[in-house]
């Protein structure tokens, strides 16, 4: 990989993040162009005029998301890129807040990361990952490298839920999610 950063799948250098962006508290900004950036010195004023210091993008489908080049664009991808350098993979906001693009909140991750540290399935009865009914009792189980393992028969949700805890904290490590 050369000194170009790779956004959304796409390698984009740095350098050119910095010309279009301002990175301020978990958010991204607009920054005046170049007359470069335009077909025409007419779009540049007008956008200059307009944009310059405005927070990017919208939120959609619960991401941040900015348009340029021609595409859309995760905010907290290009936030990532701003900083780090290159980097394939997926960018994961670490307390699972995925509106909350503050860099010490995003770390580079794969899927398998990723989805470790997804938040409780709202069907789970308990409430409580890894907790799961079996007529008056509550069993656990865990998937490791796609695989279920189970964990034990308990008395209680809350006992098969630490079950749960301790082997996420044992298998995943800085990705073991069990609190949400």
């Amino acid at each position: 990989m050369t000194d170009e950063q790779k956004v959304d799948g796409i390698f984009v250098s740095p350098e050119y993040l910095r010309e279009l962006f301002m990175y301020e508290n978990g958010r991204l900004y607009w920054k005046a162009r170049n007359e470069c950036h335009f077909v025409s010195e007419k779009a540049s004023k007008i956008w200059n005029a307009k944009f310059p210091g405005k927070e990017v993008g919208y939120e959609l489908k619960g991401y941040r998301r900015v348009r340029f080049l021609g595409r859309l664009w995760s905010v907290h991808a290009v936030i990532y890129a701003l900083h780090h350098g290159p980097f394939t993979g997926i960018i994961d906001h670490i307390d699972g807040n995925t509106l909350n693009n503050n860099l010490a909140n995003l770390r580079l991750t794969d899927r398998l990361g990723n989805s470790r540290n997804r938040s409780v399935n709202a069907r789970i009865q308990s409430g409580l990952k890894g907790a799961y009914p079996s007529g008056s009792k509550w069993f656990s189980t865990i998937r490791i490298d796609g695989k279920p393992h189970y964990l034990g028969l308990f008395d209680t949700a809350e006992l098969a839920h630490a079950a749960y805890a301790k082997a996420a904290r044992k298998h995943f490590g800085e990705f073991a999610n069990y609190e949400r």
